[in-house]
C-alpha cells in the first residue's frame, strides 16, 4: 500500500511471491527493507524517497510502522523485518551474492548455513570504504553479473546500500538486490531478533541502542520526533481517500 510517501507490501505471502517470481524468471529487480531510518530519511531527503518509491516491491521492518498503519487503517499489518526475511531466504538454494561488510561476516554466515546440514552457493563480493559516488559500478556490476545470481545482498546500511543499488541497478542483469543492512549481524548472532511482542512493539532496537549508542540513539530520535508528523499526514489522507469513496458511491 501506499503510505507515509513511500510504497510498503505488508502482505509477506504476496512479497516473497513477488521476490521469487523474479527469481525464477531470471529478470533483475531491487527491494527496500523499510525500518524506522529508512522511512525517517524518506521523509525530507527527495531523492532519496524516489528511490525508495522506485523499487519493485519493499517490505516493512520495523512494528513501530505497522502498528502506525493499523491505527490509521484499522488492519492488522505486521512487520516481516530484515533478520528474519535474510534468513528466509540464505537458507533457500539459490545463487547468493554478498556484497559489503567483512570477509569474516561472510565466512560466519557459511559457517551457520553450514551447521544446518546446507550446501549453499554464497559468494563474497568485496568493496572498498568509500562514499557511494565513487565507486566502480561497471567493475562491481561485472562481478556480480558473471556470478549469475538468484539474490545479491548488500549490506552497506542506510541510506548508502539503497543509493548504491540504485547507481548500480542499470548495469545489473539478473538478480533480486536486497539493502538489507545489519541482517547479516543478526543471522550470525552478533544482534538479536527479538520476538516477543509488548502491545504490537518487538522493541529489537533496544539491544542495538546498547552496542551502538551514538549511531542508535541518534536515528532513534530523528525517527520519534518525525512519528507525529508522519502520522497526522497520513491520517489526513486517509479521511480524504475514505471521503472520495463515499462520494463516489
Amino acid at each position: 500500500m501506499n503510505i507515509f510517501n513511500i510504497h510498503i507490501e505488508f502482505d509477506s505471502k504476496i512479497f516473497c511471491k513477488t521476490v521469487e517470481d523474479y527469481i525464477a524468471k531470471k529478470q533483475k529487480a531491487y527491494v527496500c527493507v523499510v525500518d524506522a531510518n529508512v522511512i525517517t530519511i524518506a521523509q525530507k531527503d527527495l531523492k532519496y524517497r524516489e528511490i525508495v518509491k522506485g523499487a519493485n516491491i519493499n517490505t516493512c521492518d520495523g512494528s513501530s510502522i505497522s502498528k502506525m498503519a493499523n491505527a490509521i487503517y484499522g488492519t492488522s499489518y505486521s512487520a516481516f523485518n530484515g533478520p528474519e526475511l535474510f534468513e528466509y531466504y540464505i537458507e533457500r538454494p539459490y545463487k547468493h551474492v554478498l556484497v559489503g561488510n567483512t570477509q569474516k561476516k561472510v565466512d560466519q554466515i557459511k559457517a551457520k548455513v553450514a551447521e544446518k546440514g546446507l550446501d549453499l552457493d554464497l559468494t563474497h563480493v568485496d568493496v572498498p570504504f568509500v562514499p557511494v559516488d565513487q565507486f566502480d559500478y561497471p567493475a562491481i556490476a561485472k562481478q556480480i553479473n558473471e556470478l549469475h545470481p538468484d539474490i545479491v545482498w548488500v549490506s552497506l546500511g542506510a541510506p548508502k546500500q539503497e543509493t548504491f543499488i540504485h547507481n548500480i541497478f542499470p548495469c545489473i542483469e539478473q538478480g533480486v538486490l536486497f539493502g538489507i543492512g545489519a541482517a547479516f549481524n543478526f543471522y550470525t548472532g552478533d544482534l538479536h531478533n527479538n520476538k516477543k511482542e509488548i502491545r504490537g512493539l518487538r522493541f529489537i532496537w533496544l539491544e542495538r541502542i546498547f552496542k551502538e549508542p551514538k549511531k542508535q540513539l541518534s536515528r532513534v530520535g530523528k525517527f520519534l520526533l518525525m512519528m507525529p508528523k508522519m502520522y497526522l499526514e497520513e491520517k489526513k489522507r486517509a479521511k480524504a481517500m475514505k471521503r472520495k469513496m463515499v462520494e463516489c458511491k
